[in-house]
């Protein structure tokens, strides 16, 4: 059946396990499909006899009145009837929307339901991360499900992470018994295709007999070839590019952002909130010297906030850093020479941002990332089951604690903060509390001029918080 290297593969029980867990993971996105599709037609069907015959828009709304309220009458009627099916419609960004495809067919609404800031390219309900995202936003999906959907979609986020594309069987076993739950669910039993084939194959799988299986084989690992041909392309020629010419670090930045898709690490700057930015840092600046606080892991405890959360345990998993020299010379200088207040790094489960985000908010002296470190005041993690990384008011408290270990003289201007914080209060009003607590104590603080250099912010997995950071409020200050 196989060529040599698939027989090789074969040979290695983790790396077997690995490809038998993806192989089933596709498959069930493929069979819960008809499910989606079901229900979004059932919920387009009711909305549509609700409305009754409406005329098609025109004048395509949503992309060209951002004032939704002077919308054409369909498009009006459709945003109010999906809005009581969305489970938190204020997340809604309705001029990122379609408005005036809803009508014409159900799967067009599969964007009301998704993350706002998903590339619509990759917003197919067959993949299982899109479709479980819908069911969860969706009323019309059962509530009865959305337990196993969760913890198939841990299964699935873990497996995506797998760096050594290695797992043992416990967490085999693990992936099948999440497959199992949702697809033996009732609700979703009702809408399999031939659920025995389905059931036949899970079996298959799990016992490591991929014989039968030989395309989707095949497909995982030309895909696994091709990106590693594909960072070793980059590696050696941003490599070459770099020692040839620094300045055209600036144009691979943008083919870097043009490649990488979705899941995104945000680099934030605060350079312009403690100084007038004057970034020319290329030259004649002298870098930070880092004291011994600022070796290995940032800390994060402070007598200032001594509640708050710390996250740090979820980047010192990650195993030494192989390789990407050239990514932090590239961070590095975007930072120095950025306009803007950060670097958004985009890329697709699996290809180490988390792995960089850790790399730097624990490197050590003589780590590829420690200049990156030295200049490091806070980091955030978000981690989508774990709740308490998503509140407004303990990412706000996070950054201030850390902000107030890295830059004594902040500690001289947030009494206000100190004397009043409350976490619920900045869950009910973030905007206000980041100004109280961070942006005006930083617009006051008093920065001697040998240290007046940029600073970085690190939030790892900001897609992962959506619903707290998806204010456009927000993007624009950070």
């Amino acid at each position: 059946m196989a060529n040599v290297k698939v027989k090789d593969l074969l040979k290695n029980e983790k790396k077997k396990n690995y490809v038998s867990c993806m192989i089933a993971l596709h498959k069930t996105a493929e069979a819960v499909s008809p499910f989606t599709d079901g229900i979004l037609q059932q919920l387009h069907q009711q909305i549509s006899q609700q409305l009754g015959s409406q005329n098609l828009c025109q004048q395509q709304c949503s992309r060209t009145i951002r004032d939704v309220n002077k919308w054409c009458v369909t498009c009006g009627l459709w945003r109010q009837a999906l809005k009581r099916f969305h489970t938190n419609p204020r997340e809604l960004i309705w001029h990122k929307l379609q408005s005036w495809e809803w009508p014409k067919q159900h799967m067009n609404l599969v964007e009301v339901f998704m993350l706002q800031h998903w590339d619509k390219a990759n917003m197919d309900a067959r993949d299982l991360s899109v479709s479980i995202t819908v069911w969860k936003k969706c009323s019309l999906f059962p509530a009865r499900i959305f337990p196993f959907a969760d913890n198939l979609r841990k299964s699935r986020n873990k497996l995506a992470h797998s760096a050594s594309l290695e797992i043992d069987n416990n967490d085999k076993q693990t992936v099948f018994h999440n497959i199992n739950q949702v697809i033996q669910q009732a609700d979703m039993v009702n809408y399999l295709q031939n659920s025995l084939e389905i059931q036949n194959d899970m079996n298959d799988l799990e016992n490591g007999d991929l014989f039968k299986f030989e395309d989707e084989l095949y497909e995982i690992l030309n895909k696994t070839n091709q990106v590693d041909k594909k960072l070793h392309t980059m590696d050696s020629k941003l490599t070459e590019v770099h020692e040839a010419q620094t300045k055209t670090f600036r144009t691979i930045a943008n083919i870097i952002r043009a490649l990488l898709l979705f899941s995104v690490i945000l680099v934030a700057t605060i350079a312009v909130k403690l100084k007038e930015p004057d970034i020319s840092m290329a030259s004649g600046i002298s870098p930070i010297k880092a004291s011994g606080e600022t070796m290995g892991c940032l800390q994060e405890y402070s007598p200032s906030f001594p509640t708050s959360l710390l996250l740090v345990d979820y980047f010192k998993h990650h195993g030494p850093l192989v390789g990407r020299i050239w990514l932090f010379k590239l961070l590095e200088e975007e930072l120095k020479n950025t306009k803007k207040s950060g670097v958004l790094l985009e890329a697709d489960m699996g290809y180490g941002k988390s792995a960089i985000a850790a790399h730097i908010t624990c490197a050590k002296e003589g780590d590829q990332g420690m200049e990156l470190r030295k200049r490091l005041i806070a980091f955030h993690v978000c981690k989508f089951d774990v709740k308490k990384t998503h509140q407004a008011g303990i990412f706000i408290q996070r950054l201030a604690s850390m902000i107030s270990n890295n830059i004594p003289e902040f500690n001289e201007t947030i009494n206000d903060c100190l004397h009043s914080f409350n976490t619920e209060q900045c869950d009910s009003d973030p905007f206000g509390c980041i100004d109280k607590c961070i942006i005006f104590p930083l617009k006051l603080t008093n920065i001697s001029d040998e240290r007046k250099e940029y600073r970085l912010i690190i939030i790892d997995a900001l897609d992962e918080c959506y619903e707290t950071f998806s204010f456009e409020k927000t993007s624009r200050d950070v």
